[in-house]
């Protein structure tokens, strides 16, 4: 990871993994606790920003 994961508070995480299974978290979040989440996902496919207020879904899987 280059640049640090922050998920604001008007965001969420969604982590996609395994057969069509998502784990969702609301912001505020900092990098160890995205991490976190994501650990307990097996089988990672995508890791998904979103913002609701903006319409708006970033793939951050690869940061």
């Amino acid at each position: 990871m280059d640049k640090p994961i922050l998920i604001n508070s008007n965001e969420i995480l969604l982590v996609v993994y395994g057969d069509d299974q998502h784990i969702g978290e609301s912001g505020p979040l900092d990098e160890n606790q995205v991490l976190e989440i994501v650990d307990e996902a097996d089988d990672t496919v995508q890791i998904f920003r979103v913002n609701p207020s903006e319409k708006s879904c970033e793939d951050i899987s690869e940061d």
